[in-house]
């Protein structure tokens, strides 16, 4: 009769920081309600494995009857339509605002700093630990074949991830949580994110254009709605040649806004406060935000 795990001595040491949580696709799953239910581009959960081969299977007309294996059906989508659209086509599903799941937010409260390992493309524990305060590094070691294996890391407080030489990272695993992710990531705030513009206006008026590569964005605080949206109720942003770092909260997280009867989208919009500075001098002020996709994929004709 095989014995039970010793669940006493691994809590204590998970309280102690002396494990090394590994997290795999499986760690998704209890997202689903009810348990079993299928994903869909809509889903307010994230694919398993081979719902993902079907989704890419589908999108890059994979040929009938061929067994739909994740690494086979993902290596044809690259050959048919270029390793771009492959890359775009998953961070449309990876980079939405899923909602953390119990597991994530174990993690994040952790007394103790823990490093902690994944295979997942999510940023599920990262939005975890930016919602309970916790400092933490983010590591990614990517698998890309056209640029080689390299190691990126973001330092806590920082908003780019920078390439850095594997065996000359040193980060002190005693003072700051690390998530690891063995696999890659579909980071929603490294700098080749596909669409981010904005303007800048000056106090006398002048509007100034700015680059994706001038603009440093990252969101947190995730509200899950009755609709089943992820909305990320927190915003940080900075645009460090003008000096400006700014943080917007929303007032409160019922904004969301169903349009079934004229425009059939659901987003949500509402009012947020805004604090920060700009050259280091602080300022407050009121705004407006505005959520479209977070509910479900918009693809409807109006």
């Amino acid at each position: 009769m095989p014995f039970p795990p010793p669940y006493g001595p691994i809590r204590q040491a998970f309280l102690d920081g002396q494990i090394i949580p590994f997290l795999g696709a499986g760690a998704s799953l209890a997202a689903r309600v009810p348990p079993g239910n299928a994903w869909a581009a809509a889903s307010a959960f994230l694919p398993n494995g081979s719902e993902l081969a079907d989704h890419l299977a589908k999108e890059s007309g994979f040929p009938p009857g061929e067994a739909r294996d994740l690494a086979k059906v993902a290596q044809y989508f690259h050959v048919q339509a270029g390793r771009p659209l492959l890359h775009k086509e998953l961070r449309k599903i990876f980079q939405r605002a899923y909602a953390p799941l119990p597991i994530h937010g174990l993690l994040a409260s952790a007394q103790k700093p823990l490093l902690v390992v994944t295979t997942n493309y999510d940023s599920l524990i990262e939005q975890a630990f930016a919602s309970a305060n916790k400092p933490y590094d983010l590591v990614i070691h990517t698998t890309d074949s056209q640029i080689g294996e390299r190691i990126y890391h973001r330092a806590h407080g920082e908003m780019t991830l920078n390439k850095v030489v594997p065996r000359k990272l040193l980060i002190d695993l005693g003072t700051r949580s690390v998530v690891y992710k063995i696999h890659g990531s579909c980071d929603a705030a490294d700098s080749t994110k596909d669409y981010l513009s904005g303007t800048y206006v000056d106090a006398e008026g002048e509007p100034h254009a700015l680059s994706k590569a001038q603009i440093r964005l990252a969101s947190s605080q995730i509200w899950s709605s009755p609709s089943g949206g992820a909305y990320p109720l927190s915003w940080t942003i900075q645009v460090p040649d003008y000096g400006l770092e700014l943080k917007a909260d929303a007032d409160f997280p019922e904004q969301e806004l169903r349009t079934q009867a004229s425009t059939r989208v659901t987003y949500w919009e509402g009012s947020v406060r805004v604090q920060g500075s700009i050259a280091g001098q602080a300022v407050q002020s009121r705004g407006y935000l505005e959520m479209t996709g977070y509910a479900k994929r918009f693809d409807t004709k109006i």
